[in-house]
């Protein structure tokens, strides 16, 4: 992957987990928020095919990191 295209998915990523109120003060979304998200990304016509599959794929990234966590609570 190339470097510009990597920096773009971390920028992307840090804009969609920031909150207006502050990372320390709201909780991360769950599980079933985030699959909701991703659902909401997929069907969204405003977007392009590449801008769908990089966030896509920080969601999926997202979900599989919450699963293993909760996994490991457990």
């Amino acid at each position: 992957m190339p470097l510009l295209a990597m920096l773009r998915c971390l920028g992307l990523a840090a804009f969609l987990c920031a909150s207006p109120a502050g990372a320390q003060e709201a909780p991360p979304p769950g599980l079933a928020d985030l699959q909701e998200r991703l659902a909401s990304i997929e069907q969204a016509g405003h977007l392009g095919a590449s801008q769908k599959a990089e966030i896509a794929a920080l969601y999926r990234l997202a979900i599989a990191r919450t699963e293993a966590a909760e996994r490991f609570e457990a």
